[in-house]
């Protein structure tokens, strides 16, 4: 497949992803290149909580992008939609991401067991929540980000 056919079959994709649920979506860039995606879909602005996944390509060079793109990217939808809370989904078996997300804030909400086939072998699917209470923790994050860029 051609970049002409990939781009035109993303840009179909993406439009569909938007007429469903999708509220707004980003790329990652790095060094004037695009090193992934994040999103935030299934907003509910009454009960102020929305969903984000993000995406990065996996490469050493890119250690810990995700993790800022995420942070800015949350912070953002807080300050933006007045959200109580943010839920991100991860399968058990991604133990380096949950750990990550505990790590910053994010507690279990909810777990579907043996939700996908994996390796065959049955996983969970675990519901994180990111609430706002929490917001000053990551608003420190960021500042600590945005200054160790200049």
């Amino acid at each position: 497949m051609s970049f002409e056919e990939f781009f035109e079959e993303f840009k179909e994709e993406l439009s569909k992803d938007f007429r469903r649920d999708r509220y707004l979506q980003c790329v990652i860039l790095r060094s004037k290149k695009a090193i992934g995606t994040i999103y935030a879909y299934g907003v509910n602005r009454t009960d102020g909580y929305a969903f984000i996944t993000v995406y990065v390509i996996s490469d050493h060079e890119r250690r810990g992008c995700g993790v800022e793109a995420f942070a800015l990217f949350l912070l953002y939808l807080f300050q933006e939609l007045s959200l109580y809370k943010v839920y991100v989904e991860v399968y058990s078996y991604n133990k380096h991401s949950l750990s990550c997300l505990k790590n910053a804030g994010f507690v279990e909400e909810g777990r579907f067991r043996g939700h996908r086939l994996y390796n065959k072998k049955r996983h969970d699917l675990v519901r994180l929540t990111f609430f706002r209470d929490e917001l000053p923790r990551l608003e420190k994050f960021v500042e600590r980000c945005l200054t160790k860029k200049k």
